[in-house]
């Protein structure tokens, strides 16, 4: 029998289920802004890290109710329903309880900064999470669909450093890296969802193998631009980037679909953003 918690970490994908990842990874972004400014931490970035958690949580849940929804998608969500006959209120407040509660938190941290910015970044930044997968607009099956998430990654990113105040001009390079690296983890999940027959794929395989390693290019190359005109520390991404492209080139679908669960394998090697994240606390 599953614990009543463990059906709540899976719902909310808080642990890996399946092939399905977690929800919690892109918080690693908001953290990672903080670090940018690490002597002005403060209760502010708790509450903000609050109100950031609950539109991702907003946006996962939702993704997974209309996948089994509208095309029977084979997910956590779907399996709790079928094992566990639950009232549409049950249902309603697992799936209205975390937008609620993000725009509470989201008024909170705008009201007590006095920022409207702050409000709006969040408040576009939960629309693009809800837009990707709630009809009519379910912007997931559009062409322009897998850029939405970076967008609403680097937007998250560039909201949890607003809140300290000016952005630094190094935080502008950590969005774009942001943007990128999101691009391109985007890519990864177009491959993987190539395998899965429920997906409306609108990209042909050929096209979709490339996007990746095109992505990676483009994130070495802006790397290498950063490392000669702004500071070393940005080689780390030159060589990360070569690592990604070389472990990207040499896997099949099915192995893809696998590291990509793994944030610590060559594929991903979220280390860079580590490495980052030391440097910075010794840098600032």
């Amino acid at each position: 029998m599953e614990h009543r918690f463990s059906r709540f970490v899976y719902l909310y994908r808080l642990r890996t289920w399946e092939n399905k990842l977690q929800s919690i990874r892109p918080l690693g972004y908001v953290v990672f802004a903080y670090l940018l400014s690490v002597h002005n931490f403060s209760w502010i970035s708790i509450l903000n890290l609050f109100a950031v958690s609950l539109i991702i949580l907003s946006a996962y849940i939702f993704n997974d109710y209309y996948d089994w929804n509208i095309r029977q998608d084979w997910n956590y969500l779907y399996k709790y329903l079928r094992e566990h006959k639950i009232s549409k209120l049950t249902l309603y407040l697992l799936l209205f309880t975390p937008i609620i509660l993000s725009v509470v938190a989201s008024f909170l941290v705008a009201w007590f900064l006095m920022d409207l910015w702050i409000g709006l970044l969040l408040l576009i930044g939960g629309f693009l999470g809800l837009s990707y997968s709630i009809p009519p607009l379910r912007l997931k099956d559009r062409r322009f669909g897998p850029i939405i998430f970076p967008i609403a990654s680097s937007l998250l990113f560039l909201e949890s450093l607003s809140i300290y105040g000016a952005i630094p001009p190094i935080g502008i390079i950590f969005t774009i890296l942001v943007f990128l690296f999101q691009s391109y983890l985007e890519a990864l999940h177009l491959i993987a969802d190539s395998l899965d027959p429920h997906e409306i794929i609108r990209l042909s395989p050929r096209v979709i193998g490339q996007i990746a390693p095109s992505l990676l290019v483009a994130y070495c190359l802006f790397c290498l631009f950063s490392y000669f005109y702004t500071h070393p520390v940005f080689i780390l991404g030159v060589l990360s980037s070569m690592l990604r492209f070389r472990t990207v080139r040499g896997l099949t679908p099915h192995q893809i679909l696998k590291q990509r669960r793994n944030i610590w394998s060559p594929l991903v090697f979220s280390e860079e953003f580590v490495a980052y994240g030391i440097w910075l606390m010794w840098y600032l």
